[in-house]
């Protein structure tokens, strides 16, 4: 079942895919599972306590109650979501404008940055991936493009802002000091999740799941 997915998000404890279906699924003990609930979506995101909110497959934004899905304030609509260390989503729009939900309503991030995809980090810096493929981190006054040169379809991030993205190549790449390096294992995805532990995960050419191993 979600042995193929079209996304992923990871804890330390548990893996989440979005199946070739729009189904959602958690991989725990060695075993998928469906979350209850008969929710279907196109994006996920997983807080660190393991609350996993989606993308529903209608472009509302959801987060999961224990027993189903709830559709969260503000009306949001989406293509992409990350979630910050606080439980805090974050979004890319219908627009591709970068919005982050305060209480009951979506705010635009300062600097009218557009992307086609969104991590957070556990400190509540956003990263995302440009509408031009080019990689940005977000400050208090705007977007700054990451040193290196980087190009990608797909962002994920640790806890403490150290990015891996999903190149243009569909190769898997880490940021450390001012350059990308390619992951080891030859591995190529088409999206990707990074654990609070820093394990990337990702979907394969082939939409199967597959987690690194060092």
């Amino acid at each position: 079942m979600a042995k193929t997915g079209i996304d992923v998000a990871a804890t330390n404890t548990a893996l989440w895919a979005i199946a070739a279906d729009n189904t959602i699924w958690h991989y725990s003990a060695g075993k998928w599972v469906a979350y209850p609930g008969g929710g279907k979506g196109l994006a996920i995101a997983v807080t660190p306590s393991g609350r996993p909110w989606v993308i529903g497959t209608d472009s509302r934004i959801y987060y999961a109650t224990g027993k189903g899905w709830a559709e969260a304030p503000g009306g949001g609509r989406g293509k992409d979501i990350a979630v910050g260390g606080n439980g805090r989503p974050w979004i890319i729009g219908m627009d591709n404008g970068i919005y982050h939900l305060n209480v009951n309503k979506w705010v635009e991030y300062p600097g009218k940055g557009k992307g086609k995809a969104i991590t957070v980090a556990d400190n509540g810096t956003p990263f995302v991936i440009g509408t031009d493929n080019r990689i940005f981190r977000g400050s208090p006054s705007g977007w700054t493009e990451l040193a290196g040169g980087g190009r990608g379809k797909d962002i994920g991030t640790g806890p403490a802002g150290a990015p891996y993205v999903i190149g243009t190549d569909n190769q898997v790449f880490f940021y450390h000091g001012s350059s990308w390096h390619l992951l080891p294992g030859g591995g190529k995805g088409l999206r990707i999740g990074v654990s609070p532990d820093y394990t990337p995960v990702i979907t394969g050419l082939y939409h199967t799941v597959w987690k690194f191993v060092r």
